[in-house]
């Protein structure tokens, strides 16, 4: 009987990952089997003692391992540097569009760059954490840029995407082609034929696209896709540890949003809205003084830890989504002369933003 019990606390000793544990819980184990010292105190209340000892051990160990720490998002501006990153739009396990910046080869021409963007969503190269929309490679036929317009004609293996993903790769694809400054809309044809709906589950395409056709709308209409006026706000989603800024679209009536003040406070009252992203944005979280297009942002007490620090997510979800307005140029950050990691006067522009980059592994 002593044997068997000795073989069960061992084995139970073995999974502990601290040595120092291990060895001095083993010695004790053996040396009771032995008929040491030791043995005089293994009684059945000894032994239950020990064995809640290993489980509890055990037990911290796994919860241990199972913590998830966290990065924050990083929002950099790069003027520079951005050509040298691809921004592909790929799904996460949630089915939301992920802007994400990859390294891209150098000297590329428009054309090629959108062969490689296409060739990221048939699954070029697997990415923690996100999917590719096509099952089979190799579906474009041809790229032509021509005067702002991106024109993508597709083979018969475009059609390997699932249907219920169909309105998602729309948007990968319109997004993914007018990041570059010089594409502000796409045409979309299958075989030589421009489509005038996606060719799975029929969601309707007015062409040529642009951008006002929103990204990961929270709607399970389609019907108002090209009717309202389309607002982008970034929350901030963890994926494997990580802090990612999403896009998503708030379709309003274009009655609600004359004015750049109207559209100012549609922004702030949905980075406050609750959902799959977890934005914690306050209304009184800054003043807005539009300037000749460059917006001034003087952040309150609400936005900084209590070590002076920037709360960096909402932060970001803030300038990402104020820049994101057509009429606004710029953000000029200011945040007080005790914040910490703040630069006070810098200006942000969309178009010198990079985030959520993907490093090569």
């Amino acid at each position: 009987m002593h044997g068997r019990n000795e073989f069960c606390f061992l084995k139970l000793i073995g999974q502990l990952s601290c040595p120092f544990i291990r060895s001095f819980l083993s010695v004790m184990v053996i040396d009771y089997g032995r008929g040491d010292p030791l043995k005089l105190l293994a009684n059945k209340g000894v032994r239950t003692f020990l064995f809640f000892v290993i489980a509890g051990t055990l037990t911290c160990v796994g919860l241990l391992m199972s913590f998830s720490f966290s990065n924050e998002s990083e929002l950099i501006i790069h003027p520079s540097q951005k050509e040298d990153y691809l921004q592909i739009y790929l799904l996460d396990e949630d089915h939301l569009l992920v802007p994400l910046a990859i390294a891209q080869e150098q000297d590329l021409d428009r054309e090629r760059q959108i062969e490689v963007m296409v060739e990221y969503l048939c699954g070029k190269q697997e990415l923690k954490g996100f999917s590719s929309f096509f099952a089979q490679s190799d579906i474009l036929d041809q790229v032509e840029v021509v005067q702002g317009s991106a024109i993508l004609n597709f083979n018969d293996r475009f059609l390997s995407y699932e249907s219920e993903d169909e309105l998602h790769l729309v948007e990968a694809l319109v997004w993914g082609c007018t990041q570059f400054q010089d594409i502000e809309e796409v045409i979309l044809q299958l075989n030589g034929e421009p489509l005038t709906v996606m060719p799975l589950a029929q969601t309707p395409l007015v062409q040529p696209l642009t951008r006002s056709i929103g990204i990961n709308h929270f709607e399970s209409s389609n019907g108002s896709l090209h009717d309202s006026v389309s607002l982008l706000v970034y929350g901030t989603k963890n994926i494997d540890g990580t802090h990612y800024l999403v896009p998503r679209s708030r379709r309003v009536s274009k009655d609600v949003v004359n004015s750049l003040d109207d559209q100012l406070l549609a922004v702030m009252a949905d980075l406050s809205a609750t959902g799959t992203l977890s934005s914690t944005m306050e209304e009184h979280a800054i003043t807005l003084v539009n300037d000749d297009g460059i917006l001034e942002l003087t952040l309150d007490q609400s936005l900084l830890n209590s070590d002076r620090s920037l709360k960096q997510d909402d932060v970001n979800e803030l300038i990402l989504s104020l820049c994101s307005l057509s009429d606004i140029e710029g953000i000029r950050l200011h945040c007080g002369e005790d914040a910490s990691g703040c630069e006070n006067g810098t200006i942000f522009t969309m178009e010198e933003l990079l985030y959520n980059i993907i490093e090569p592994s």
